[in-house]
């Protein structure tokens, strides 16, 4: 008996305005792609409070289950640069760097 031969399926063509609208919903360009280590320092308190909200959070990506607690941060991090860019920081500037206008 003939063994049945294996065909690769034909790709079918995406259109590319369809692969980046999905993109854009998937992925977030703060947390996809290269990351640091960041070290700090900050109060038992604060951590723990982070954690908690990280349990309660619930994910809009139906393919994740939790968010992540470097999920919040980085959303944090980005609300306090968006603070500062409209002036409203807890400390002053001498000179508002040109790239805070991005968080405008």
């Amino acid at each position: 008996m003939a063994e049945p031969k294996l065909t690769a399926k034909k790709k079918t063509a995406r259109r590319v305005d369809v692969d980046a609208a999905i993109a854009s919903v998937v992925e977030d360009d703060m947390l996809s792609g290269d990351s640091t280590r960041l070290p700090v320092d900050v109060h038992p308190i604060l951590k723990k409070r982070v954690k908690q909200l990280s349990d309660e959070c619930i994910n809009p990506d139906q393919n994740r289950n939790s968010v992540s607690m470097r999920m919040l941060i980085t959303e944090f991090i980005e609300d306090g640069l968006k603070k500062y860019a409209e002036g409203n920081g807890k400390y002053s500037l001498e000179d508002t760097p040109p790239w805070l206008k991005e968080y405008l």
